[in-house]
């Protein structure tokens, strides 16, 4: 059994409620590996038994999308992610699948409001490009991390230069920042100031005068300039087809940013991984976004 199996088997001892054993249950599908979902599900598929199991519908749920999730096309355990470590507000995960090969690219990610990448981090994880990766998901405060991430830094600038530290202290190249929802902005500007070969942003916010004189894009060095400087090289917006906002701001978007790729998904609103992945397309989306330029032939 893993720990997050025992992590819930206690939680599902200590709850009062149906409402209290879901809270921990989102807690946990914030940070467990695809492997580990694996053993939660066989946890619980053990136990399945209403005469004895007094959660047993919460996790006939909980089951049912795992089945779901697990056998759409492009989910894979080939990577054999493990999480190195564990912070409030960071996470950070290795492959240790592509015959153990020592990843040398970090992949940055930015949530959203909800600390997720619009899924849950195992399934978000399973469809990244099959290569070796360290992957650093990070947890900040709103608005756009202009409060920095609880417990490690103050601000922006100063989770810049935490990310890069962290980076350079493993030896690895920060190759990707993607980033949803609230973490879009964030994404775009630390990409740009990381000098990351991609950014992939979903559901980025609106880029009111306001909004980017309050949060200016491009910092690279603790040099803080207009958005003229950053043409979008690198970049993508995938934009839910159906959200009038998000569609607008990237047609903004990419008469300021001309190099930006838009990607548009014509059956998504603003939380546009999560169709994206349920209809197979995510995998794919992610793997041709995230090889070099001179192989996608741009």
């Amino acid at each position: 059994m893993s720990v997050v199996s025992q992590v819930l088997d206690r939680a599902r001892l200590s709850a009062t409620t149906v409402n209290q054993l879901n809270q921990t249950i989102i807690a946990l599908e914030n940070i467990i590996t695809p492997s580990e979902a694996q053993s939660i599900n066989e946890s619980m598929t053990e136990r399945a038994d209403p005469e004895t199991n007094m959660w047993d519908s919460s996790e006939t749920t909980w089951r049912d999308q795992f089945a779901v999730w697990s056998t759409l096309k492009g989910f894979s355990y080939s990577h054999e992610f493990v999480r190195v470590w564990n912070r409030p507000s960071a996470t950070m995960y290795k492959t240790t699948g592509f015959n153990r090969k020592t990843p040398k690219k970090l992949v940055v990610l930015f949530t959203g409001g909800a600390n997720r990448m619009m899924v849950p981090s195992w399934i978000f994880l399973a469809h990244l490009p099959r290569m070796p990766l360290c992957v650093l998901l990070v947890r900040g405060r709103e608005p756009f991390y202009e409060e920095g991430l609880p417990g490690i830094t103050e601000d922006f600038p100063s989770t810049v230069d935490w990310i890069r530290q962290v980076a350079a202290d493993r030896g690895l190249v920060v190759d990707t920042v993607m980033g949803c929802s609230a973490g879009a902005m964030p994404a775009l500007r630390a990409g740009y100031a990381l000098g990351a070969n991609r950014r992939l942003v979903f559901g980025l916010p609106t880029l009111s005068r306001e909004n980017l004189a309050r949060f200016p894009i491009t910092e690279r060095k603790n040099v803080v300039s207009d958005l003229g400087r950053d043409d979008g090289t690198g970049l993508t917006l995938f934009v839910g087809g159906l959200d009038a906002r998000d569609v607008a701001v990237a047609a903004e978007a990419r008469t300021v940013m001309p190099r930006a790729h838009v990607v548009t998904e014509p059956g998504a609103i603003h939380t546009v991984v999560e169709p994206l992945a349920r209809r197979g397309e995510l995998h794919r989306l992610l793997r041709i976004h995230s090889a070099p330029w001179w192989r996608r032939g741009l």
